[in-house]
């Protein structure tokens, strides 16, 4: 089911030639005054293009990625599912061997669609998981985090400690944090006659304070990366690509293509013609160009062929 593949050259040049604005587009492969306007087609979730040259012919069929939302198709397998457990039984209860085997045929292939994409739905739920449990375990850090300081805080002797001797305090703790001995604790207390203690739970508080912001804005960012990873977890559950695109190379005669309107409203009655009887009229095509303001598509008309 899963069967994904990156756009190629080729699949991107199709797309380019069938998307082109240009109302004509003449195919570049052929040759000399000969040159050929390229047919366009689509139906549903393909499309088709084709050079009826005779000496250049080409012909593509490229049908496109398929995307699915993962609970509506879980939920459309399911039902399906239950359905056909039902005729299951019955074509056991009417003794019918062959359409047994069909219907159960089908019933695994459904059974294994649900299995791959519920997969892939706890496969992408794990990251976001992953992450929403980090920032539970992180946030309950930063309260433990914002405790601990306020409770230093409520311990400090406020009346001790004016505005100019807590800047001293802040000034020496950003010069000497990572070096601030007991001993040297002493030795401040001396010179600003601030108890040891009192000193103490400062630098503590400092301390707490600092890891405090940094960790409040770490998980702000861990906060905002959730916020990605669950529109990204949204966006892939919308957009399962089920299925990737195919190029298929059409005979001759394979497929026929009414005229997509560029140069005559009652397009090109018979399709399959060789372009060297349309010749004529496409030259005046190329000169009424100019004056067409839209492209009209028609369905694909097939041979009877299996595409």
């Amino acid at each position: 089911m899963d069967n994904t593949q990156p756009p190629t050259n080729e699949y991107n040049k199709y797309l380019n030639i069938f998307f082109n604005p240009e109302l004509q587009q003449k195919c570049s492969e052929c040759s000399g005054s000969n040159t050929n306007y390229i047919k366009k087609a689509i139906n549903d979730n393909e499309f088709v293009l084709e050079c009826k040259d005779k000496n250049c012919y080409w012909g593509r069929k490229i049908s496109l990625n398929q995307y699915v939302n993962i609970d509506n198709q879980v939920a459309k397998l399911k039902k399906e599912k239950k359905s056909l457990l039902y005729k299951i039984n019955n074509s056991v209860r009417l003794d019918n061997e062959s359409e047994f085997k069909k219907i159960q045929k089908r019933y695994i292939d459904v059974s294994n669609d649900i299995n791959t994409l519920e997969k892939k739905y706890t496969d992408n739920k794990k990251e976001l998981m992953e992450n929403i449990d980090m920032i539970y375990e992180f946030s309950s850090k930063l309260y433990k985090l914002f405790y601990d300081r306020k409770k230093i805080y409520e311990e400090i002797n406020h009346s001790l400690v004016n505005s100019k001797l807590k800047g001293e305090l802040i000034k020496i703790y950003k010069n000497e944090k990572d070096n601030i001995t007991d001993k040297r604790i002493v030795d401040i207390s001396k010179n600003i006659k601030l108890p040891s203690t009192e000193i103490k739970k400062w630098f503590e508080w400092f301390k707490l304070s600092v890891n405090y912001v940094k960790d409040n804005n770490t998980l702000k960012e861990y906060e905002q990366n959730l916020q990605d990873i669950k529109s990204e977890f949204q966006y892939n559950i919308q957009n399962f690509l089920n299925k990737s695109y195919e190029i298929n190379t059409l005979k001759k005669g394979e497929i026929k293509i009414s005229n997509i309107e560029m140069g005559d409203k009652n397009g090109d009655k018979d399709g399959d013609k060789d372009s060297d009887k349309d010749g004529d009229k496409e030259k005046d095509d190329d000169k009424k160009i100019k004056k067409r303001k839209k492209i009209k598509v028609n369905k694909i008309k097939t041979s009877g062929k299996k595409l």
